[in-house]
């Protein structure tokens, strides 16, 4: 009895140990996040796939903008004829210990709108989907960058 047993619990160990690795890392959960959410928006160009502000979606606005995250924190948008500079960041909030993914920009007015500390509702390598309450406390901004791949 002794022996099968031992034998039981040398299989579920081996099984648990086989079953419960994975090649795949939840990114939200390993390392440093704000270090990793820097790594992906500094990696390539993006541009705004969608932007609702205040219940009304903006997305037109950015339409032909491209968004460069650089690595001295740097937001850069240009259309090809005008560039517009601002600033960003993704840094842990210390009320909540959630990363607060924050974009700054002095004008034109819809640019100024982006403007906020955005909570990351999703992310991947390619994707950057972030959420905020709106101006009226009735609704959320809804804010979505997507990398351009060429």
């Amino acid at each position: 009895m002794k022996k099968v047993f031992s034998f039981l619990v040398l299989i579920s160990v081996l099984y648990c140990g086989f079953a419960c690795s994975s090649d795949e890392t939840d990114l939200s959960t390993s390392g440093n996040v704000s270090q990793q959410i820097t790594n992906t928006v500094n990696s390539g160009t993006w541009k705004l796939t969608r932007f609702v502000h205040n219940g009304s979606d903006q997305t037109i606005h950015f339409d032909g903008y491209t968004f460069v995250f650089s690595e001295n924190n740097i937001l850069a948008a240009s259309n090809g004829t005008e560039e517009l500079m601002g600033s960003w960041s993704a840094l842990k909030n210390s009320f909540d210990d959630e990363i607060d993914f924050e974009i700054v920009f002095s004008g034109p007015e819809y640019f100024i709108d982006l403007a906020d500390e955005w909570h990351i509702e999703s992310r991947t390598k390619n994707k950057l989907e972030l959420t905020t309450v709106s101006d009226d406390g009735e609704s959320s901004n809804f804010l979505r960058f997507e990398k351009i791949i060429n």
